[in-house]
């Protein structure tokens, strides 16, 4: 179980989960990138939903999950959680906030920030 933050707008998603340690695991999802069902570029909710599914299968193990980003694709997300049956891992959400196009050290400095203020705690 780890602490994820999920940095998304809407083309890509970087996600980086954060460990007691101070280490930080960095995987990156394109909203582009074809899958193997499909080698076309598509757009729309259908493709919405599956760059959702795509960032929902690399938070499988988190246990708390703080969105952050620049427009409203953080929160298309958490709604999609809430309203397609993706209880489980919209209850894990513990935050939702604005953040430009930070690099990946100012995210992780974000994240951290954000866990010391609400006394949160990696496991």
């Amino acid at each position: 179980m780890s602490f994820v933050i999920v940095w998304i707008d809407s083309e890509h998603a970087r996600l980086f989960e954060l460990h007691a340690d101070g280490r930080a695991d960095k995987h990156h999802v394109d909203r582009h990138e074809p899958d193997h069902h499909t080698h076309a570029r598509h757009e729309g909710p259908k493709h919405d939903e599956h760059f959702f599914h795509q960032v929902m299968a690399k938070l499988q193990t988190a246990s708390q999950v703080l969105l952050v980003g620049p427009g409203l694709a953080r929160t298309h997300f958490q709604s999609h959680l809430a309203s397609h049956h993706h209880t489980d891992l919209a209850k894990k959400i513990v935050g939702n906030e604005p953040l430009d196009h930070p690099t990946d050290n100012q995210i992780e400095a974000f994240g951290r920030k954000f866990i010391a203020d609400h006394k949160l705690v990696l496991a």
